[in-house]
């Protein structure tokens, strides 16, 4: 007697998908960040500007490779999260939207050949860094989201040592006099 199935059996569930897709947005936006920071670095070679007294693509290099390293290792943490899978594509996507704009607006800032930061000398430049403002002020309050949602994880997970307070970086067994573990 042979049975048959109705529907074949689904090889991937539709969180798994969307669990990889909010993955694939934070190495979308790292990848963004580290072309920004390839840029910032040419302009840094090509262009003698100087803003407030250092090279003008100083900070957008810095914002670049900050936020690059930020979105991959937020990519890394999340992939420890199970569950939460549209909040989790939410939260990615604003997270990334949000720091490649502020990126951009550093950028725009530098080839304006003005500061970003604490600029209201025009209306326009009052806006720029009133919406870099905002920009960072959603990415705090996503990260924050994430950052629950990965601390809330059972078993293995890459924050769960800090979470305990246990020693980060030494070998198990070894004596360690740090804040972390209280002694």
């Amino acid at each position: 007697m042979t049975t048959s199935l109705s529907t074949p059996p689904r090889l991937s569930s539709p969180r798994s998908s969307t669990a990889a897709g909010a993955r694939a947005v934070l190495a979308v936006g790292g990848g963004l960040s580290a072309v920004a920071f390839v840029i910032a670095v040419v302009g840094l070679i090509v262009d003698p500007a100087v803003l407030t007294g250092a090279p003008a693509w100083i900070k957008p290099a810095k914002f670049a490779f900050s936020i690059a390293v930020f979105l991959l290792t937020l990519r890394w943490i999340l992939s420890y999260v199970r569950g939460h899978d549209r909040l989790l594509a939410m939260l990615s996507s604003v997270i990334t939207v949000a720091l490649v704009a502020e990126i951009a607006l550093v950028e725009m800032q530098v080839l304006r050949g003005t500061t970003s930061h604490y600029n209201e000398a025009t209306d326009f430049d009052a806006a720029v860094f009133y919406a870099m403002g905002g920009i960072v002020s959603l990415v705090v309050i996503a990260t924050i989201a994430a950052g629950v949602l990965a601390l809330r994880q059972r078993g293995h997970a890459p924050v769960r040592p800090l979470a305990s307070g246990a020693d980060v970086g030494t070998p198990r067994g070894t004596p360690h006099a740090g804040p972390l573990n209280g002694r």
